[in-house]
Formats: C-alpha cells, structure tokens, sequence
C-alpha cells in the first residue's frame, strides 16, 4: 500500500472567518442575527417532510422583530439581520418583507466580515452557529412555542446544537431579563470543544491558516 499523509484542513465556515477576522469594521456597537429562511420561505419543506408551513406570520416576525427590538434597548445596539445564503439578494435588499430593509446586510461574505466585530449573536437554528463559535463569541438559540409549529428536525438540530454549547434555548414568547443574560455566557470548554471537533483539528498551523493557503501549500509540495 501507498503511504498516505493526513492533511490538516478547516471548515468552510471556519476558513472563511480565519480570512477576515482581523479586518475592523466601521460599525456603532451591534449584534448580528442569522437567518435560517424559514418559515417565510418553504425550500426545505420536502427535506423537513412538512406538507404545509403551520405559522402565524405576521405574529411570529412581529415577535421576533419585538426580540430583536428589545435587545437591541438592552444592550444599546443595533441587531443587523444576516440572511440565509439561499435567499441572498444582488441588490442588498431583504426578499422577506417582514424585516426591516435597513437592518438587513446581504452581502456574500458579510457573516466572516462582521463575526470578530459583533457584540453577540442570535440564531434559531443555522449551522452559521459556527462563526459564533469561531469568534468566541456568545449568542442566543431561540425557538416560538406559539406562532411556528416546527419541523421535528429543526427541533432536533437546535436541541442538539444548545446541548453541544451546554445552553437552553430562549422562547421568545416567554422570557425574562434573567433568560437572556444566562443565554449570553459562554461555556469556554463546551466551545473550545465544539470548535476542535467541527471547526478546526487542534493544529496551530492550521487553526491559524485559510484552506486556501494550505491548498496552495499542498499543491507545491506534489
């Protein structure tokens, strides 16, 4: 058999954040929620197995948009919603009319260029998770218990994901001041722990380089 060398290699996520991570964004103090798509949109309707979207869309965006709010008066923020990169639009603007065009940034790498500079992160249940967690930087799960009737995998996911973080996640239709700060604290070990299983081997080499340049390193060692 031939010999075969293992190379060490990151995460897109993680790679992609590892390139912008030290550029300084001009922005007033804020905050950044990832947008999963749903329920507004519908793509993954047949992936999730649901026939129909079972949601009270003007009560459950203008709930969330009351979360949002409400953070953003606690902290003395902005909260700048990321969309899902299947909804991204040329023109900067938000394709779900329930957000606010001016709190929406659609361009294509704006997650890895805002990560490093965010005060914390809001997330229902995206793998964009990981920039949290690349940027050692806290962020909320939050579901509605009263609006949007999930799919049995998306509760799974978020359940996974808060008990790999060791959270809980928020209701945003039930919460106290309390809730939110303890969503807020991080648990160093559970993320230094979900970092080196998902994001990165523990390799300074590589923790430290994009994929691009180990590529490029391989490439001129054959």
């Amino acid at each position: 058999f031939k010999k075969i060398d293992k190379i060490g290699f990151n995460s897109y996520d993680y790679s992609n954040y590892i390139l912008f991570k030290n550029r300084k964004v001009k922005k007033k103090k804020f905050a950044l929620y990832t947008d999963g798509g749903g329920p507004y949109f519908s793509g993954d309707r047949l992936l999730n197995r649901t026939k129909k979207d079972v949601c009270d869309y003007d009560n459950y965006y203008g709930t969330l948009n009351s979360f949002l709010s409400k953070l953003e008066d606690l902290y003395s923020l902005d909260v700048f919603i990321i969309p899902h990169p299947k909804y991204k639009s040329k023109t900067n603007k938000s394709l779900n009319p329930y957000f606010d065009k001016k709190k929406v940034i659609n361009d294509y790498d704006a997650l890895p260029k805002l990560a490093s500079s965010c005060s914390f992160f809001i997330n229902y249940n995206s793998t964009a998770l990981s920039y949290a967690v690349s940027a050692n930087k806290p962020v909320i799960l939050f579901y509605s218990s009263k609006f949007y009737k999930e799919a049995p995998s998306i509760k799974l996911s978020r359940k996974l994901l808060a008990n790999t973080l060791n959270k809980k996640a928020l209701d945003i239709c039930d919460y106290t001041f309390t809730d939110i700060k303890n969503s807020l604290r991080i648990d160093q070990k559970k993320y230094d722990q979900y970092k080196y299983k998902f994001l990165t081997p523990k390799n300074k080499s590589v923790e430290n380089t994009p994929n691009s340049e180990i590529l490029k390193k391989l490439i001129k060692r054959i």
